[in-house]
Order: structure tokens, then sequence, then C-alpha cells
């Protein structure tokens, strides 16, 4: 099946948007106005209607009035927030909203270099409601207004934020550096230092590059010589 986008973005100071969509689904459509027309849209990857198909042609018209046209026949309802952010929610989500029960809220958690975290737990305290960030490290909760979610990620420091009239939480985590100074890689996962019955040593970049080694390996064997050994190219753990 034949399919075509056609986008072009003018460049006037209003900001009025021209482009033309044929059979192509309403996510697809988003993608093209977020790269093209530069807004962020926020949303579930669940959300009923993202893969109904749409054909439009708009000339000259506003975000408002293109959204308008994208959304009309589906289940979708959108909300243009500041800072050229868009965030979908399905309409009977906002009619609850509105009368203060729930609110469907979104974001983007970040570290302090503003690269996504993958996996955050974002939680609304007191309750059995959580998600987790996606590749991308957004995230979509619904979330009673008043309640408090809190953001959580091992060997970054917590943070909590009030639901309030805002649908948008984009948040930056700070490194825990004491943390992760708790934290030792085990070859099968990670165990907090007090956890660990046998003792742990540390070997540093620095005591590797002394040793004339062209793999990592062999530059521990020796280092501790009651916890690693070489087996068989592996590096194994040797009761201490």
């Amino acid at each position: 099946m034949f399919c075509y986008i056609l986008l072009f973005v003018s460049q006037e100071v209003s900001a009025q948007i021209t482009f033309s969509v044929k059979n192509q689904t309403i996510r697809q459509t988003i993608r093209v106005i977020e790269k093209k027309a530069d807004y962020s849209f926020f949303y579930t990857d669940k959300l009923p209607g993202l893969d109904q198909k749409i054909s439009l042609k708009v000339d000259n018209e506003s975000i408002d009035s293109v959204l308008e046209k994208v959304f009309k026949g589906s289940p979708i309802s959108y909300k243009i927030e500041s800072g050229k952010q868009v965030v979908l929610t399905l309409k009977t989500e906002q009619n609850a909203s509105q009368k203060g029960d729930k609110k469907t809220i979104t974001g983007v958690v970040a570290d302090r270099r503003g690269e996504p975290l993958i996996g955050v737990t974002v939680r609304v305290e007191g309750e059995n409601i959580g998600t987790a960030t996606d590749i991308d490290g957004r995230f979509s909760l619904e979330a009673p207004i008043g309640a408090k979610i809190s953001f959580s990620y091992i060997g970054y420091v917590s943070q909590s934020h009030t639901v309030n009239k805002q649908n948008i939480y984009n948040v930056s985590l700070s490194e825990d550096s004491q943390v992760l100074e708790e934290v030792v890689v085990v070859g099968y996962g990670s165990m907090k230092r007090k956890d660990i019955t046998t003792a742990v040593s540390v070997v540093s970049t620095a005591d590797i590059e002394e040793r004339p080694m062209m793999t990592t390996a062999p530059a521990l064997q020796g280092q501790d010589q009651p916890v690693f050994k070489l087996c068989s190219h592996r590096v194994c753990r040797v009761p201490g």
C-alpha cells in the first residue's frame, strides 16, 4: 500500500504548519510533527487510538488547529503545555482529572548531563501505583491530585514531587556517591558491601595500568590473590 508523508514547516514567526499525510497512523503523524515542528509529545505507548489511520492535509495552520484535526474521531485528548509540550490522554481520563479525582502525568527522567535514565521506578507514595521509565526515559502514570510521586534509581538520589495542576514532570536525578561506594559487582549482579561475608578489595585503574597485561582479567589475577584467579579465560572467585 502506497503511503507518503510531506511536511513543510514555515519559517514565519507565527509558526504555522503545512503538511500532508495519507493513510498514516496517528502515532506516525505525531512523530512527524514532533520532528519537524519542534513539539514534544508525552503519552503512554499503550494509549488507545495511536494506531488509528488518518489522511489529512493542512495548509499554514496553527498547532492547535492541526491537533484538533489529527485527533478528531479518536479517543485521544490533547493539552498543549508551555515549552511546546503536548500531553496526550484518554478523553475519559481527562474528564476524571477535571473532577479532581485522578490525572495522568507524564515526563522524562534524566541524569545531570541530560541523558535519559531507563528503568527508573516512578511510584505514588502510599499506594500500589507505579511504573518505570522506558528507553527514552519517559513515563506516564495516573495519580490522584495532591499525591506524592517518588522517583528512585540505584546509585542516584531519590526525589519526590507533589501532583498539582501541572501535567508534565521532567526530573533530573543526581548520582549518590555514597551509595555507589557501597555497591560491589560480583559477576552475576551487584550486592551491598554490608551483605558480603567474605573479604572485599578495591582494584583501581591505576593498579591495572601499572601491570603489563593485554586484557583486564590477567591484570586482576594476583592483585587480590585470595579473591581472584584465572580459570580457562574466566575470572573465578576463590573463597578467602
